[in-house]
Formats: structure tokens, sequence, C-alpha cells
């Protein structure tokens, strides 16, 4: 596979993220085999609605200009083109292992409302939402915990790790609870988010990037 492609999304995209862990975590180096291109979430250049008509991300643009829109999408095809592939060689294996990867999409979505939305009771409803969603996953996030780092496993760990750097970025969704019922979870959760394809997958000044989108959304999730 070429190396020479581009990445594009917003600077808080966990999207993007998956994509970039993926990457690294097959032996690709951000800013070296491939490049990422950061554009302000609240303010999309003319030129990315060329890329993408209704502005879906993150996109994947190759050297000879071809897109590719949505991290599933994308994430495939990097698994089918950079050896070795990290879904399991069984059918069935397989099928359950996506099924987690739109499980943790159901995830990311109702994260997007916790911190967007400017109803702190809807804030507070979704968080306590995000939750109820892990523990309806938890025996099958528990089985691939103990599988951690097995190339099997990595599509599935490379998006819960993209879920849990934005989750477990914020004191009050640390500090809650209901982690108490998720134990084993959290521990993962937290093993996870310090790899350092991870942390490297992130863009810089993350913690900036998310005081700009409070401030200039209003969001609840700040106050």
């Amino acid at each position: 596979m070429q190396t020479n492609f581009e990445l594009i999304s917003h600077h808080l995209c966990p999207f993007l993220h998956r994509s970039v862990i993926l990457l690294e975590r097959k032996g690709l180096k951000k800013d070296m085999d491939f490049k990422v291109t950061y554009v302000p979430v609240y303010d999309f250049p003319k030129w990315l609605f060329e890329l993408s008509p209704k502005g879906n991300t993150p996109i994947l643009k190759m050297e000879d200009s071809s897109v590719l829109l949505r991290s599933l999408p994308i994430n495939a095809y990097f698994d089918e083109t950079i050896s070795p592939s990290f879904l399991p060689e069984n059918a069935f294996e397989r099928a359950k292992h996506r099924s987690l990867i739109l499980s943790c999409g159901d995830l990311l979505d109702t994260m997007r409302m916790v911190y967007t939305t400017k109803d702190k009771a809807l804030m507070d409803s979704s968080i306590d939402k995000i939750f109820s969603l892990l523990k309806d996953i938890e025996y099958e996030l528990n089985l691939i915990s103990q599988k951690n780092g097995m190339d099997e496993v990595q599509m599935v760990e490379c998006a819960f790790a993209s879920f849990f750097t934005v989750l477990l970025n914020f004191d009050r969704i640390r500090d809650d609870e209901k982690w108490n019922e998720l134990k084993d979870i959290r521990n993962y959760a937290d093993k996870l988010i310090t790899d350092p394809t991870v942390q490297n997958s992130k863009c810089p000044n993350y913690n900036d990037e998310f005081d700009k989108f409070f401030n200039f959304f209003g969001s609840a999730f700040k106050s």
C-alpha cells in the first residue's frame, strides 16, 4: 500500500484518532508515513466540502486525489491493505468484533451529546446512558481486555481507545461513582489511554482545543 496519503478531520474527532491509532499499531508513523490535517470543527473550510459535500469526516485522501469517507470503511481499507490484519480469521468472531465496534460508535455518538448540548438535564441523562451502554457490553469487552495487544483484538481496541480518550479526559466522568460497577472496564480503559499510540493520536494542544470548542458552542458540560 502507498503510504503518502492524508487523513483530514477536526482536532477533536475520535474517529480520526481511531484511524491514527490503527496505523501506528501497524507500524506507520504520523507525519512520516502519512499526513494528518486538522480543521476547526466550528469553521470547516470550503475546500473540505469539495472532498466531502455533507461535511462527513474523517476523510482519507489518496495521492491520486481519490477520497474515502468515514472511519469504518477507512479502517477496513487499512486493515485489508496493511498486514497483519487486526480482525480474527474466523468469520463469526470477525462479526462479533465488528458488532462491538458499532457499539463503540453508539457510545461516541452519546458522548458527543454529552459535551455539545446546552441542556444540563440532557447532558446528565446522556452520561447515564453511556454507563448503561457500557454495562450492556461489559462481558464482551472484558473478554477483549483479556487479549489486550493481540493482533485479532487490535481493531476493537483502536475503536475503544479513541472513545475512552474522550470519556476519561474529563474529571466529572473519571470521578463518577458508576465506574464502581464497571471496575474491570475502567482498569482496561486506564491502560488503553496511556498507550503511546493512543497518546500520539491526539492533536497537539488537545485540551486547549476542547476549551475553544466549549467556549464557541456554550456547552453545558463546561459550566
